[in-house]
Formats: structure tokens, C-alpha cells, sequence
């Protein structure tokens, strides 16, 4: 019944909003209600676009970039895993290890986003940011393997983004990291999953404070989740 009802939202967008829609706000409020059904369908994930959006106004900010440029990409971060819509919600919750097929599936989430919204021009160009957020430094990404400066510097920012959420708060397959081990992960990864301009941002950013929050209110989960073990 879920999934019915995102189709049918899917088509009202698309032949209803899409013509109407000419503030990138507007739009925005639109695209943040399919969100809720995605946070609905995987807990491990709920808030994630937000809690991503929010690192990369910082991400942005320490690089120096235009406002108009950075709005734009922290705008498209909001909504960078709308794909996941399409994605089947046993492969979004399994815990278990992922089967070649189901991992592969996961993976098309970023094309399924791309096709989705690449006709809302309000968006520009930064919609290569939810294509390609998944792309390497390296270029072993996905889904098209570019490499280095090929990768769109929004794209490269969310990977790091995308990635520093998924450390702080783990998923099933994967547990919190402190902030030291993050850091360490920054280092580590720079100029093989990161462009290591953005690497030295981001551990910057993290020694400096900007997300001590979060590290904390992840540390009260973990406390309270132990004490309920026993």
C-alpha cells in the first residue's frame, strides 16, 4: 500500500507540479514529503538527508564557495537519496549481507533519482550532484566511474557529506565511529574514495567542533541502547 501510494505521488508531481514549480523552495517542501516516506521505510536512515544537508552548508562554507553555488548543492542534498523510493524496502532493511542483485539494486538509487528529477530546471546542473554522489576520487565508483575533477565538485562534497553521517551514526552492517576514528577514516580514504582537498576540509571541520553535537547525541543513543541490553 506504501509503495502504491508513492507511485501515485510520483505521477501527481510529474504531471501536476513539475510545470508549476519555479521557486527552488516550493520545490524543495515538495520533494522533503517523499523523504518522510523514505525515512518511513528505513529507520537506520531516518533524518539522513537532513543530517547530510546540514554538513555540507559547513563543508561548503570551509571551502569558500559562492553562496548561489552552495545554496544549490545543499538544495540537492537535501533530496540526493530520493531513488530510494523505487528500491524494494527489504533490501533498504535487510541486516543481512546483500546478494550481488539486491547490492546492484541499491546501487541504480542514484540513476532512479537523477531520471526522476532531471527535468525540473530550477535544479540546473547540481542534479549531477544526486548522479554522481557515489563516485570515487579513485574512480571505482559508481555509476559511471569518473575520477578525480571529472566528478562535479558538488558531488564530491556530498560523497564526503554522505559518508561522515553514515559514520557517526553506523547502520546495521556497521557501527558508530568516535570522532577519532573518523578523522583517522578521513586520512585513510583522501585520494581514494575522497578528493583529498575536501578530505582536509572535512577533518578540519570535524577538529574544530562543527559536529561535536552529534558525536554526542550518538553517544547518548549508544549509552542508552547498552543500558538496555542489561
Amino acid at each position: 500500500i506504501l509503495f502504491a501510494l508513492v507511485i501515485i505521488l510520483l505521477f501527481i508531481i510529474k504531471d501536476f507540479f513539475y510545470s508549476r514549480l519555479q521557486q527552488l523552495n516550493s520545490y524543495t517542501q515538495i520533494i522533503e514529503s517523499f523523504l518522510k516516506v523514505i525515512d518511513s521505510k528505513d529507520h537506520y536512515t531516518e533524518g539522513h538527508c537532513e543530517r547530510v544537508a546540514k554538513y555540507t552548508y559547513h563543508l561548503c562554507d570551509e571551502m569558500d564557495l559562492s553562496w548561489a553555488k552552495s545554496e544549490k548543492i545543499i538544495s540537492v542534498a537535501k533530496i540526493h537519496d530520493i531513488g530510494k523510493i523505487y528500491v524494494d524496502d527489504d533490501i533498504l532493511r535487510s541486516s543481512d549481507k546483500l546478494s550481488e542483485q539486491e547490492y546492484q539494486e541499491i546501487k541504480r538509487h542514484t540513476e532512479y533519482g537523477y531520471q526522476l528529477l532531471k527535468d525540473i530546471d530550477i535544479l540546473n546542473k547540481e542534479l549531477d550532484v544526486i548522479k554522481y554522489h557515489h563516485e570515487r576520487w579513485d574512480g571505482r565508483g559508481y555509476p559511471e566511474g569518473l575520477k578525480g575533477k571529472e566528478i562535479p565538485v558538488g558531488a564530491r562534497i556530498l560523497t564526503a557529506c554522505d559518508s561522515l553521517d553514515v559514520m557517526i551514526t553506523g547502520r546495521t552492517y556497521k557501527p558508530p565511529m568516535t570522532k577519532e576514528e573518523i578523522i583517522e577514516e578521513f586520512k585513510k580514504c583522501a585520494g581514494g574514495q575522497f578528493d583529498p582537498e575536501i578530505a582536509e576540509k572535512m577533518i578540519k571541520l570535524i577538529r574544530d567542533g562543527y559536529f561535536d553535537d552529534k558525536f554526542k547525541s550518538e553517544e547518548k543513543i549508544r549509552k542508552l541502547e547498552l543500558s538496555l541490553e542489561y
